[in-house]
């Protein structure tokens, strides 16, 4: 009696499990993967976009830059009376690449997505259709196997989806605010988070290139459902780290998650901060319980 209970309760989940791939594959394949929400939206945005955009620019970006152009001026000036003088070329020329940045920021973001938009709708149209190129029925006798393979399956695209809506989402943040980074050039010293913000745009731009070049050969493994999982999972994750920038936010996100409470203090230096890769480290100092040989 108990066993034929628990058979019929497997058999449920493992319905609505296999419904879920369907539904979210689908939506992964329509709002995730396809060109129109990945590149498209932002290339050619609808009116009311534009019109926010052009309302943050003429009224509130630019009265940020004649604030941060006068301050910028005073500590320049400052600096060059009492302390280490800096070249006045050198300022004309920031300033001049501050403001060209500045007012062609939203054509620049453009320009970077669809120089990525060229090579992703590439791949995209190598296969006809992305709705149907999953195998989520393999033949498996046991029933609690077949219900975690459908539970990792679902749990693999619904990252995959969370991290395409994600990276839709920061794209529409970056575009936003690109001009109101780039002004920042101007204040001395912060180049360096300016230049970081523009890499990481164009690292995001291209990240769906690597994902949909991955889930690709999903086309060439679909005789082995196993298989498939895995290339999804990584579909979802490996293009963090063909991207300096993004994988070092992520390595630190990832790092904090797990440290907790107990996580080492961080010495907020800018220049450890802005310089890319192993620089990072160089920003946390060891706990005060750190094991040192030499000490003793």
């Amino acid at each position: 009696m108990i066993s034929s209970i628990l058979n019929e309760i497997i058999s449920l989940l493992f319905s609505l499990l296999e419904y879920s791939i369907t539904v979210l594959w689908n939506l992964t394949v329509k709002y995730g993967l396809n060109p129109y929400y990945s590149y498209s939206q932002f290339i050619k945005p609808n009116s009311s976009f534009i019109s926010f955009y052009n309302l943050l620019f003429n009224n509130i970006y630019s009265n940020i830059t004649v604030t941060v152009i006068i301050f910028s001026s005073l500590y320049i000036l400052i600096k060059n009376s009492f302390f280490v003088p800096v070249k006045f070329s050198n300022i004309i020329i920031k300033f001049f690449i501050a403001l060209l940045i500045f007012y062609n920021s939203y054509d620049l973001g453009i320009l970077f997505l669809k120089f990525s938009y060229v090579f992703y709708n590439y791949i995209y149209k190598l296969n006809g259709n992305w709705y149907n190129i999953l195998n989520a029925n393999p033949v498996i006798s046991s029933k609690i196997i077949s219900l975690f393979f459908v539970s990792s399956f679902v749990m693999a695209i619904s990252i995959l989806f969370g991290v395409l809506i994600f990276r839709q989402a920061l794209i529409v943040f970056f575009v936003i605010v690109f001009p109101l980074i780039s002004i920042f050039l101007i204040v001395p010293d912060a180049e360096k988070y300016v230049f970081k913000f523009i890499r990481i745009f164009f690292e995001l731009s291209f990240f769906p290139f690597f994902t949909l070049m991955m889930l690709y050969t999903l086309t060439i493994f679909s005789y082995d459902p196993f298989l498939q999982i895995g290339i999804i999972y990584v579909a979802a994750i490996a293009p963090v780290y063909f991207m300096t920038e993004v994988f070092n936010l992520f390595r630190m996100g990832i790092f904090g998650m797990v440290s907790g409470f107990d996580m080492p203090s961080i010495a907020f230096s800018p220049e450890s901060l802005l310089n890319s890769g192993s620089s990072i480290s160089g920003m946390i100092s060891e706990p005060e319980s750190y094991y040192d040989p030499q000490k003793f």
